[in-house]
């Protein structure tokens, strides 16, 4: 062991140096180290010890300039100036010190998952071990920290290292005492290397710069590895500078021609390739494209294919189908035009369309009888009115004639004629001054006449029934026509 003397303000520290302490093992023929003993003595600088009895410390264990384990203990007991603490175990969680001379962030950390042993002493940065002592408690009035280095610990723990590795029969012991790894890397120096899960050491431990193995050591290489570079026969052929093989392994190729296949991946000859346009003579060659980049259409069966109007990028032509216009006008005419694009033929009020002799062409209605929607009509010549035929409007015959609103038909029921006895009948819409024409359903008898037919009152036809001399009768029903002013 060694003593370490210092002073700090009112305060001087006699401190024993570290040392390991065995805890007993029941099973092993070498200790185990895992706590250290610490023993301070601390006297006031008047010579007499601290009247502290107890005290709060934080103990840092330094590695070089490095904290690599802390741990807070509180009530550390003070026998007469002297302290005597083990240190073991994990350490804590320190997220500050209370100690107004501690470095600030120094041994600040969470050191709950480190444990204090010879592994974590030989591990990590190289320097000096080292203890740092910090006080949380006034002592007498201050607060002090203090160091105490060591030289025992280090030659305890090589030795106990040594010891393991010494007793180890598996790989087991070896990992419970000895730095090892199952593969390598840049932070596996100065470790032991074990055998992987098949009984081997993994291929990172090896070296392999300038290691010459020979091909017939090697399984699963294929025979492209056993054969030499070069232009013989069974060589594999090596490229250029530029990449490329050299033309002296190549085969001879003609001039627009296209190598083919059997089938099976060998080649058995080529295909001669068209110019940029096609004729009968191009039959079983391959098509090349032009200086547009595009294949020339005589090489194109057009009857084949199925184009989509949505990918034309200009009119049809009327030669092709078209209409030879982009649009076309709303509620026109279309007027055909030979190969050109179609005419138009745009509507007119009131107008109809005629023949011109060699076109058709918007006119006005002519006098000769044709009638449009809209405008008064004059009539003239004879004309021929097949079916039922509707007027709407008065009607004027000849100038300065009658003219009537509407013509009706009415008719009077079947009775016993009476010569000299009215007959009247129902005619709805029939107005006094009407001119009524009535005519029996029933031929009469020799000698009858129907001698008058009016509008007797309104909505009413009225005829008068006669025969000369009188006397004998005669049954007939009447249909008569109104003429309505």
């Amino acid at each position: 062991m060694n003593t370490n003397q210092k002073r700090y303000g009112r305060f001087i520290f006699f401190a024993l140096a570290l040392g390991f302490v065995s805890a007993p093992e029941a099973h092993s023929a070498s200790p185990t180290i895992d706590t250290f003993n610490v023993q301070s003595y601390i006297r006031l600088t008047s010579g007499s010890a601290t009247s502290a009895t107890s005290a709060n410390f934080v103990f840092g264990v330094f590695k070089g300039t490095t904290c690599i384990w802390a741990k807070r203990y509180s009530s550390v007991s003070i026998n007469a100036g002297v302290i005597n603490q083990n240190l073991s175990g994990a350490g804590s969680n320190i997220s500050s010190i209370s100690n107004g001379s501690a470095t600030a962030g120094e041994c600040v950390a969470d050191f709950t998952s480190v444990t204090l042993n010879s592994t974590l002493l030989m591990t990590g940065v190289a320097g000096a071990l080292n203890l740092r002592v910090y006080s949380e408690t006034s002592l007498d009035g201050f607060q002090p920290i203090w160091d105490v280095p060591f030289s025992a610990v280090p030659s305890a723990m090589v030795a106990d290292q040594a010891n393991n590795a010494t007793n180890a029969t598996s790989a087991a012991d070896l990992v419970s005492g000895m730095k090892v790894t199952a593969s390598a890397g840049t932070s596996s120096m100065g470790k032991f290397p074990i055998l992987d899960s098949s009984g081997k050491l993994d291929n990172t431990f090896i070296n392999q710069t300038g290691l010459t193995v020979a091909n017939t050591q090697v399984s699963g290489l294929g025979t492209a590895a056993l054969a030499n570079t070069g232009t013989s026969s069974g060589n594999v052929p090596v490229l250029n500078v530029s990449g490329l093989l050299t033309a002296s392994v190549m085969p001879t190729y003609t001039a627009n021609r296209v190598m083919a296949t059997d089938g099976s991946g060998v080649m058995s000859g080529s295909i001669t390739t068209t110019t940029t346009s096609a004729g009968a003579g191009d039959v079983g060659k391959i098509a090349l494209l032009n200086s547009s980049g595009k294949i020339d259409n005589t090489a194109i069966d057009s009857t084949a294919l199925t184009p989509n109007p949505a990918n034309l990028s200009s009119t049809v032509a009327v030669n092709k189908g078209g209409t030879g216009q982009a649009t076309l006008t709303a509620n026109n005419l279309l007027v055909g035009n030979g190969t050109s694009a179609v005419a138009f033929l745009a509507p007119t009020n009131g107008n109809i369309v005629a023949g011109s002799g060699g076109a058709w062409v918007s006119s006005t209605a002519d006098s000769a009888g044709i009638v449009d929607q809209s405008s008064a009509q004059t009539i003239g010549g004879n004309k021929t009115f097949i079916g039922n035929t509707t007027m709407d409007g008065t009607m004027t015959f000849g100038t300065g004639g009658a003219s009537f609103s509407k013509i009706l038909n009415c008719s009077i029921a079947s009775t016993l004629q009476v010569s000299g006895t009215a007959k009247t009948g129902t005619c709805t819409g029939a107005t006094t001054g009407s001119v009524a024409m009535c005519s029996p359903t029933v031929a009469p008898a020799t000698a009858w006449i129907v001698a008058a037919s009016r509008i007797s009152a309104a909505n009413t036809v009225y005829v008068m029934p006669y025969r000369a001399g009188g006397g004998a009768t005669w049954t007939t029903a009447y249909n008569c026509v109104v003429f309505v002013p």
